[in-house]
């Protein structure tokens, strides 16, 4: 492991290939985070960027260029994604070098056998967010067919597009200045093929950048699955098992906004899929709220007892509940009146009046 400042310039002169490993969580960042990236942008006085914290890259085996992001998903999809709206508003006003730069940040450059460029994004994301990021990425923009497309990495585009818009060629000029600066304002923590990723991960995350306690479980989970053996077959089962027993209960088909919909218990904000996660280890067994304390430790010590087809078959009993899960808040989220001969609907409706998530373990179990 090493750790290096550096600009965004890095990722031209060492002309790296990131990749979103598969099991990583989809692009979940809003306009709220949006707003923060930009303000921090254009409140830093000196013409420099802010610091940003750092990024986790890990080596793959079979390309010395290419690293997967372990962590820093968030910011550097954002950072292409508000390089590319800067690029698409201006650079055809740009000279011909500087606007190369730019595109060299985000996209690596190869050429056809007459010579035209093609590019290629830097970053290759995840499955769930890789039909949004090739669409914002791609050469020619139609903003009018992507404004009724409602995917988190297109929207973010369009709020940038938005931004940019209302400012001066000037003030445009000046963003781009401090995104080109020689100034190093990130660190990039490089791991080795044999570092432990998810403990450097877990480590950077518990010194303030937040990694859900559903995200810290899922990464667990497959890392987990996917170190009982690194051959090509096995990690396509691996990869097959995470779209069918993850992505398609807690991503596809609209669900992502149910699960990271976030509700007030207490005196925290939780998601819909961390009190799932916390029901299904209470169902399982291995998690007693006033005993057990951190969730996600109860899932690892369980985990870590498992074989690989006995975490096949967690996998499998996580999406069959998650799907009981889902089908059962969305049932009764409309219900306003209490009927006896619906027992579950009202059950649940009183349980969330009182504001009492303490029962739903055993109506979901049931």
């Amino acid at each position: 492991m090493k750790g290096e400042a550096q600009n965004l310039l890095y990722f031209f002169s060492e002309d790296i290939i990131l990749e979103v490993p598969f099991f990583q969580r989809p692009y979940v960042w809003n306009e709220k985070n949006w707003k923060d990236l930009y303000e921090s942008i254009i409140e830093e006085k000196q013409c420099r960027m802010p610091f940003m914290g750092s990024f986790i890259f890990q080596s793959t085996k079979n390309d010395d260029k290419k690293f997967l992001v372990i962590d820093g998903q968030q910011r550097i999809t954002t950072i292409s994604i508000l390089v590319k709206a800067l690029m698409d508003k201006i650079g055809d006003t740009l000279e011909s070098t500087i606007k190369a730069k730019f595109l060299s940040i985000i996209f690596r450059t190869e050429y056809t056998p007459d010579l035209k460029p093609l590019y290629t994004p830097r970053l290759n994301p995840s499955a769930y967010d890789k039909p949004g990021y090739d669409l914002v990425m791609s050469e020619i923009i139609d903003i009018e067919k992507i404004k009724s497309n409602n995917d988190s990495i297109v929207q973010a585009y369009l709020y940038f597009v938005g931004i940019f818009d209302k400012l001066t060629h000037e003030e445009l000029l000046a963003l781009g200045s401090k995104l080109l600066t020689n100034y190093k304002f990130f660190l990039i923590i490089s791991l080795g093929i044999d570092d432990n990723e998810q403990k450097i991960f877990d480590s950077v995350n518990n010194f303030g950048q937040r990694l859900t306690c559903a995200d810290s479980i899922k990464n667990y989970l497959y890392q987990q699955l996917r170190n009982f053996d690194n051959d090509e077959v096995r990690q396509k089962e691996v990869m097959e098992i995470y779209k069918k027993n993850w992505d398609e209960p807690f991503y596809l088909n609209g669900r992502k906004d149910f699960w990271y919909e976030e509700k007030n218990l207490g005196k925290q904000n939780v998601t819909n899929l961390e009190e799932f996660l916390k029901d299904f280890a209470t169902i399982k067994g291995f998690y007693k709220a006033s005993i057990s304390g951190n969730l996600s430790e109860a899932y690892k010590t369980y985990i870590n007892k498992l074989s690989y087809d006995e975490l096949k078959t967690l996998t499998l009993e996580m999406k069959e509940y998650a799907n009981c899960y889902h089908d059962m808040i969305n049932d009764y989220k409309d219900l306003n009146d209490c009927r006896i001969s619906d027992v579950t609907n009202t059950t649940l409706l009183i349980l969330n009046e009182l504001d009492s998530t303490t029962f739903t373990p055993v109506v979901l179990y049931l």
